[in-house]
């Protein structure tokens, strides 16, 4: 994430500050705004996982019939980041993958393998080193 939080040590004030711009806020609903994960819990943390995996499954359709940006999987990979380094985040994405694997019906091996290959294919790349 672009900000950095920092505490005054004569006031105790919280603040954010951009790492890029410099740019302070104090304001205690900018920084809610600003930095979302600071006042998450764990479950809002797992829902947002569960959330990532259908948007990747969004993405990675997209850039499977090429109408993806470069620049705009850079900003997601930043973006995603601090949230997939939450353990809370990593099952709910797990949990979203497996409910969206659970209503493909594979009964048989030839069919299973056929419906994991497609699902693996809208898988959105790693990083934008990788898809272009």
């Amino acid at each position: 994430m672009p900000w950095k939080k920092q505490r005054n040590s004569a006031t105790g004030e919280i603040r954010l500050v951009h790492t890029e711009t410099g740019e302070v806020v104090t304001d205690p609903q900018m920084i809610e705004r600003a930095d979302p994960l600071r006042t998450m819990n764990a479950l809002d943390v797992f829902r947002a996982g569960y959330g990532k995996s259908y948007a990747d499954t969004h993405h990675g359709t997209r850039g499977l019939i090429g109408q993806t940006d470069p620049g705009e999987l850079a900003a997601r990979e930043q973006y995603d980041a601090e949230l997939m380094s939450q353990p809370a985040a990593k099952v709910g994405h797990f949990a979203g993958l497996v409910s969206q694997m659970a209503g493909i019906p594979a009964t048989t091996i030839p069919r299973a393998a056929m419906v994991g290959g497609l699902f693996g294919a809208t898988r959105p790349a790693e990083t934008a080193k990788e898809e272009y």
